[in-house]
């Protein structure tokens, strides 16, 4: 049971870890400003889909062997890192920092949401 609270955490922080990374990027990404919520958060899964895909690449299984700590995983993991990402958010606001459209609850679930769904349907 312990080894598979380890493989959890491991998957959630390699997840917030290319959210990190992509977050970076996003900062380029001014002009994303004028679409709606909707069409950005789509934008975003589609991107993390495609993260994830590339994650296969480098750890092609699942750290998670227990279907059902899986669908747990599957579940949890966006909120956790859209929660994440809006913490980063806001502490960067609190400094007067430029926040990117990745740093909100709705854009991080997305991104989560799609690099997840692929891994658990690829790698599982």
């Amino acid at each position: 049971m312990l080894e598979e609270l380890f493989s959890i955490v491991v998957e959630v922080v390699v997840e917030v870890a290319v959210q990190l990374v992509a977050d970076k990027s996003a900062r380029r990404w001014r002009g994303w400003g004028r679409f709606g919520v909707f069409v950005r958060a789509l934008a975003w899964c589609v991107c993390g889909a495609l993260l994830g895909g590339l994650s296969l690449l480098v750890f092609p299984d699942l750290l998670i062997k227990s279907e059902a700590l899986r669908l747990i995983h599957l579940g949890a993991s966006p909120v956790i890192a859209g929660v994440v990402m809006a913490l980063i958010g806001r502490f960067r606001r609190n400094r007067e920092k430029e926040d990117t459209d990745l740093e909100t609850f709705a854009q991080g679930f997305s991104f989560a949401l799609g690099f997840g769904l692929v891994r658990f349907f690829v790698a599982g």
